[in-house]
């Protein structure tokens, strides 16, 4: 038997309904939504998202209440239009999935039942037309907001545990940011190494660490007698003068010159430098907004806020289409707007797959 309870001077019913309850199929005259924060949008960063998982700690009522109010403006006057024009009595459920399974919709305290019917009654006056239709639309479409049962083991059992898909994406991201920061390391080693080398011409000549690895350059790369002059200048400790880049560009090419050595020790350094830089490899860890997209679907998380939020609440949302043959014969098509804002007329019929749907209705 149903306890019916006045809440918000509006009728919310405490039922029997228990989460992950069965309730039925879809049928062509039942539509189930599953509620998630999908159509309102969340106002959290991923970085807000990992704290929220961390902690399950709850702050949505605010957007339960948007996001239901986008239910009641995107669904409601669709499916009045589908039920209608079909000319059936028809329910739409806010709060289980595609298969009929109760999920439900979390919130702390009491839901504000009368502000949201007002809500919906408002979405529907605006969102709906039938050119002779005069009538008061709440004759004919009833909206309930059913409180689910949560078991008290259910409470117990999730009671200071983390979400096992949030421990995962913890698992991966740290194997992630581990491969990346060797990465990130051997990319820094690999560009000081090529600074070091894109030094100017003057700088490596005078340089005691470039002057030993130009020296080896020549004694490896040359057997002309006259390198064995520059290679005594080098291991001096003589100071090599500055040159402009046209006096350099004068003799580059004499073999008598240190600029000359120097100019072609950099040129083959940079060019063993470049088959050396390191390649970024991407890791398996592809699921980067894991943690927001926990919270956004709602149904992941529900357990872990019931079980460690203090007075927390599972509602469900009933829609109830009563189509009145004698008076609804006479009044012709339903229209709804649709997103676009445009009014279009559809039909709730079954497809060939057996399932139900709403076509459009020409």
């Amino acid at each position: 038997m149903n306890i019916i309870i006045k809440l918000n001077n509006f009728m919310s019913i405490e039922s029997n309904y228990t989460i992950d309850e069965f309730i039925d199929f879809e049928s062509i005259n039942q539509e189930y939504k599953q509620f998630t924060f999908n159509l309102g949008g969340l106002n959290i960063d991923l970085s807000d998202a990992e704290e929220l998982c961390k902690t399950n700690k709850f702050y949505f009522n605010n957007q339960i209440i948007l996001n239901l109010e986008e239910y009641f403006k995107f669904f409601c006057p669709k499916y009045l239009s589908g039920f209608f024009n079909a000319k059936i009595s028809g329910q739409l459920f806010i709060g289980p999935d595609d298969w009929g399974i109760i999920k439900g919709i979390p919130y702390q305290g009491i839901l504000p039942t009368q502000l949201l019917s007002d809500k919906f009654y408002k979405h529907l006056n605006l969102k709906i037309y039938n050119k002779n239709f005069s009538g008061n639309i709440k004759d004919f479409v009833k909206i309930k907001f059913i409180k689910i049962n949560y078991p008290q083991d259910k409470i117990d059992y999730y009671y200071n545990k983390i979400n096992p898909f949030f421990i995962k994406y913890l698992e991966e991201k740290d194997k992630h940011e581990q491969i990346m920061k060797l990465q990130y390391e051997e990319f820094n080693n690999w560009k000081i190494r090529y600074s070091f080398v894109q030094q100017k011409l003057v700088n490596l000549l005078n340089n005691y660490e470039s002057r030993i690895l130009i020296i080896n350059y020549i004694k490896l790369n040359s057997s002309d007698p006259s390198a064995i002059s520059i290679i005594k200048l080098l291991e001096s400790n003589q100071k090599i003068l500055t040159l402009n880049n046209e006096q350099i560009a004068e003799i580059v090419t004499d073999k008598n010159n240190p600029y000359h050595w120097v100019s072609e020790w950099k040129e083959h350094m940079c060019k063993v430098l470049q088959k050396e830089r390191p390649k970024f490899i991407k890791t398996n860890f592809s699921d980067f907004n894991a943690p927001f997209n926990l919270i956004n679907s709602v149904t992941n998380m529900i357990p872990y806020w019931l079980s460690n939020n203090p007075n927390m609440n599972l509602y469900l949302v009933q829609i109830d289409f009563n189509y009145n043959n004698h008076i609804m014969e006479q009044l012709g098509k339903w229209y709804h707007l649709n997103s676009l804002g445009n009014w279009i007329s559809c039909k709730r019929v079954i497809k060939d797959d057996g399932e139900p749907a709403n076509f459009p209705d020409e």
